[in-house]
């Protein structure tokens, strides 16, 4: 093992033990507990657990896809579609089988965790409360806005359990052939000083090295770690859908660099511990069937990397980047974007991101970002709708007011933000074209350029949406299924997961 690889897991080591606030309880002998049914010890579980919101049961099928792992017959699942709420009962084989599965669960809420602080703080809250437990060959986990009741239930159905002990130890972190095992996935290379015939960025302020993000100055930047199995299971779901689409569906996909790839300041590249993003994306297309079209967007971006196209306090593009990854689309598909002059804008200012949230940098506040938002050209001729998590549907702006939101918000006045489902008609064209963007919130400042190109755009946020995007395909006109997710997702169990139950939706 080398040295990164051994800081990297204990980096991970101490992370999932203040993160997931995870506790083992082993027991003495080798009882498998196959009488016990996980189906009743969860139903008890959610019972007591303080839920305020019902929670849906999930089939075999859906917990494999989300936690990439093979999931024993004696199990139950359930999960909220609005939230992070969660019970899982486990019955292994053995109780090897039960510690290999706890790691993973352990993996994929800290994942999930990372994920969640992002874009709903309070989420991200409950997932640091995690209890995640075992008692031989049984594992569960539980997720809910009441800690407390969660424990104690959690405790009791333990303790009802034959052979359970007051005997603990930590999860420990994945090894061997386990697939967050760094040491046995290919790696690329650390990220290289940018080309020659790029902007030159100098370095402004001072860095500072806050564990996943690094900061230089008032700006924050995401390192990124290359995870092959996940990058491959990400192609090969997108291949499986483009084999399942009809002849009149063209599919792209589009991966998009992060910061940290394109305006880190050149001095700072042998500096941070992250992976080579453009090798990455390369890698990454090189595994797609022809059928699929990809969009390399890290040369056109690279071309402007001096502009404002990322946030300083957040990780998301802003709406000039995405501009720049719609004009290397249109030039894909034979065409031009409209010169950035033609937009009109509006502007919101006060933004403090995901990398304030996270960091709460005193540096970052002195300078908030600013959202500027691009009208499509065709604005007047342009409705929009959305339906939310549960169900409901609202009558929407492209570009949505968000003055008085929240100053960690205001990234949400693009095309109804992360909701599940979107509809965009643009009644100036009458061809009966239709765009479907599978996306997750990277692609919302890309949607109001799209809007323009197209009578109808569906946006589908994959990890919230429930539905086959085939039925959304009109039989008789041209349709783009376009796949947009920052390189962030290849490395996340938790979003491989949502993605991969997403396409298995897809028949």
């Amino acid at each position: 093992m080398n040295k990164i690889s051994y800081i990297f897991k204990r980096v991970i080591c101490l992370a999932v033990a203040l993160v997931c606030a995870v506790a083992v309880s082993a027991c003495k002998d080798d009882t498998t507990l196959s009488d016990v049914s996980a189906e009743n010890i969860a139903k008890g579980i959610i019972s007591g657990a303080g839920y305020t919101q019902a929670l849906v049961s999930r089939d075999r099928d859906y917990a494999a896809n989300i936690l990439g792992t093979d999931i024993p017959e004696n199990f139950a699942f359930y999960s909220s579609d609005a939230s992070a709420d969660m019970t899982a009962v486990f019955v292994c084989e053995d109780v090897n089988a039960a510690k290999s599965l706890g790691s993973v669960l352990t993996s994929y809420i800290y994942d999930m965790t990372s994920e969640y602080e992002k874009y709903a703080p309070e989420e991200a809250v409950k997932l640091r409360n995690a209890v995640n437990r075992m008692s031989g060959s049984c594992v569960i986990v539980c997720v809910s806005p009441d800690y407390d009741s969660a424990n104690e239930v959690v405790s009791e159905a333990l303790a009802d359990l034959a052979g359970f002990s007051d005997d603990s130890a930590d999860i420990s972190v994945p090894s061997g052939n386990d697939t967050d095992a760094e040491d046995d996935l290919p790696q690329t290379p650390e990220t290289p000083a940018p080309a020659t015939g790029y902007p030159i960025i100098e370095q402004n302020g001072e860095f500072e090295d806050l564990k996943t993000l690094i900061r230089c100055g008032n700006a924050c930047f995401e390192c990124y770690t290359y995870n092959e199995n996940y990058v491959s299971k990400y192609n090969e779901n997108i291949n499986a859908v483009a084999q399942k689409m009809p002849d009149n569906v063209t599919v792209y996909n589009m991966i998009v660099p992060t910061s940290i790839a394109v305006t880190l300041p050149d001095a700072l590249f042998d500096k941070v511990n992250s992976s080579d993003q453009p090798q990455s994306i390369k890698k990454s297309y090189a595994m797609l069937d022809d059928s699929v079209v990809s969009v390399d967007v890290y040369d056109n971006l690279m071309k402007h990397r001096d502009e404002y196209i990322y946030f300083r306090t957040d990780h998301h593009w802003t709406a000039l980047g995405a501009y720049y990854a719609y004009s290397e689309l249109r030039s894909v598909k034979g065409g031009q974007a409209p010169a950035i002059e033609e937009y009109d804008t509006v502007s919101f200012d006060g933004f403090l991101g995901s990398f304030y949230s996270s960091s709460h940098s005193s540096e970052l506040a002195k300078t908030p970002d600013v959202v500027i938002a691009y009208y499509p050209v065709h604005n007047s001729a342009i409705s929009t709708k959305f339906t939310d998590k549960n169900g409901n549907v609202y009558d929407w702006k492209i570009i949505f007011d968000v003055t008085d939101y929240p100053a960690n918000s205001k990234y949400s006045t693009f095309a109804a933000a992360d909701e599940p489902f979107v509809e965009i008609t643009n009644t100036d064209v009458t061809d009966g074209s239709c765009c479907i963007v599978v996306k997750e919130s990277y692609g919302n400042a890309l949607v109001p350029f799209l809007a323009d190109d197209y009578s109808k755009v569906y946006v589908v946020d994959y990890r919230y949406y429930t539905g086959n995007i085939k039925d959304l395909i009109p039989a008789d006109a041209p349709v783009d299924l376009l796949f947009v997710n920052n390189i962030s997702m290849l490395q996340s169990r938790y979003l491989s997961g949502e993605f991969s139950n997403f396409t298995s939706l897809i028949k």
